[in-house]
């Protein structure tokens, strides 16, 4: 069974997405369930309702679904997303890491130090959240998210390999949370901080957009726009992700560029199917 709709990418297995598509939907309504409940781990099961609303948007996009019901998904992903932030630090465990050579007593519990967790939420995602926020048309949400991109200085989970969040994805989304804040200066020493190797040359082609728009220059915004969109639809075909059908962080800083005038729609790349400018102003399919 199919939407119904033309998909708007070539690429894609169609009744693969479909049926992910509607288990996403299952999902959504048990993750929906258990925060009515009041149930455990409530920070988590907002992450998870944001990932599985998220691909919901992707995969509404790239089935072919209109595109008031994509964005819609993606404000519903955001939102979700804000309580994520919002509930940062209220996750608490503790690992004894010493070797054990029976079951840790309760005095083994009682001198280990309490963790807080961090890692949901962090300064990444966050990015790539108020990104989407611009996308669906939420300028007040994807501030307030703008606004908690933090963390903490001792955070395990920043490394150079790091799969949720590197040391450059770390400068570049405090880069972009001092944009928003209007303080291109401090804008630009987060991206004096980023030291692009060649496996995260997409972080490379960011920084000069976000430079770009701390500096209102379209020439230099246009040519790394040109960069990422090219670096990511070969990404895109080669991974075939949902979460790669849309060039999420380059449309989220197109419609930042619109914003404050440093560019016109009709600067940007026409007709990408990575890249649609229907979803940030023009007319919708």
């Amino acid at each position: 069974m199919t939407s119904g709709h033309a998909s708007r990418i070539s690429y894609i297995d169609v009744e693969s997405d479909t049926r992910q598509h509607e288990h996403s939907h299952k999902l959504v309504a048990e993750r929906r369930a258990l925060i009515a409940s009041g149930g455990r781990n409530p920070q988590s099961n907002y992450n998870s309702l944001y990932h599985f609303l998220k691909s919901i948007g992707s995969l509404r996009y790239a089935l072919g679904y209109p595109l008031s019901e994509v964005r819609q998904s993606y404000v519903e992903s955001v939102e979700a997303y804000l309580k994520v932030v919002e509930l940062r630090g209220t996750v608490v465990y503790k690992v004894i890491k010493e070797p054990m050579t029976s079951e840790p007593t309760q005095e083994d519990w009682d001198r280990t130090p309490v963790t807080i967790e961090y890692g949901f939420g962090n300064s990444n995602e966050s990015y790539q959240a108020s990104c989407l926020a611009l996308i669906a048309n939420q300028d007040d949400l994807a501030r307030q998210i703008g606004e908690k991109i933090w963390d903490p200085d001792d955070a395990t989970y920043i490394s150079s390999r790091s799969t949720s969040c590197t040391r450059n994805q770390h400068h570049l989304a405090y880069a972009f949370r001092e944009l928003l804040a209007d303080s291109p200066e401090s804008s630009e020493a987060e991206l004096k901080k980023i030291h692009v190797q060649k496996r995260e040359a997409a972080i490379f082609y960011q920084k000069k957009l976000i430079r770009a728009l701390g500096t209102a220059n379209k020439a230099l915004f246009l040519d790394g726009l040109s960069l990422l969109v090219d670096k990511h639809k070969k990404r895109a075909r080669s991974t075939k992700e949902v979460d790669d059908y849309l060039c999420i962080a380059a449309l989220g800083l197109c419609k930042l560029a619109l914003k404050h005038s440093v560019c016109v729609l009709d600067d940007f790349p026409q007709d990408d199917v990575h890249l649609p400018l229907q979803l940030i102003g023009k007319s919708e399919k």
